[in-house]
């Protein structure tokens, strides 16, 4: 599940401290939008769980600094307008759900590492090798060395960028994020070796992805 509050940071940090096995991640949303942003943004805004205040977004950011909360991720759900728009005149007509996982990483940067100070190694960790560790996929995946698959997003910390939702990919056509500028952005992507993306450009044909099962864990 998606932690959005101060409580459930709370009960999440009382469960370590008891010794348990468990793990949490956030996203964008929770850390970056308050529940102000439903009222400017209406149905596209609509999530679950929803926004909350801006003191939940300070306490998560807490959470990830002292690493109670492992994992950053975009909760990704591209509806098209079409689908949103009826929300404006009856919010139950919306589905949950807004598009995220290509403004995911400059987000997330551009607050944590450039705004916020967190180092780089943290960026990668919440982003790449704590999701990897929890799946049971590392070291194939979350990390760069010999054996393991070379994944690896280079990106530019000095590129700026105005996000907007008529340049990115989803079928979504809009972003809550509109007009948002960030610096560091993702110039390319290499999966197992091969150029994926290139300055947001697929170089690759439908069909390279491949599946991968997750070993069984203990529980």
């Amino acid at each position: 599940m998606h932690l959005s509050t101060l409580k459930g940071l709370r009960l999440l940090e009382k469960a370590h401290k008891e010794g348990k096995n468990v793990f949490m991640e956030t996203c964008p949303q929770y850390l970056l939008l308050t529940d102000e942003d439903v009222l400017r943004h209406g149905p596209n805004a609509k999530i679950g769980p929803p926004l909350r205040s801006r003191q939940d977004n300070e306490a998560l950011w807490g959470g990830l600094k002292e690493g109670a909360i492992s994992v950053v991720s975009s909760d990704h759900s591209a509806h098209p307008k079409e689908a949103k728009d009826p929300g404006w005149k009856d919010i139950f007509q919306a589905p949950f759900g807004m598009p995220g996982v290509e403004t995911l990483a400059p987000l997330i940067y551009h607050e944590g590492v450039v705004k916020r100070n967190l180092p780089l190694t943290w960026f990668a960790k919440v982003m790449s090798e704590n999701p990897a560790r929890i799946f049971g996929l590392y070291p194939r995946k979350g990390v760069i060395q010999v054996g393991s698959d070379a994944d690896v997003t280079f990106f530019d910390p000095e590129k700026e960028v105005t996000i907007q939702a008529e340049r990115l990919h989803s079928k979504a056509g809009y972003c809550v994020y509109e007009g948002r500028k960030v610096k560091g952005y993702p110039v390319m992507t290499v999966l197992r070796g091969q150029v994926l993306l290139n300055d947001g450009k697929l170089e690759k044909a439908p069909g390279s992805g491949k599946f991968l099962a997750r070993p069984a864990q203990p529980a």
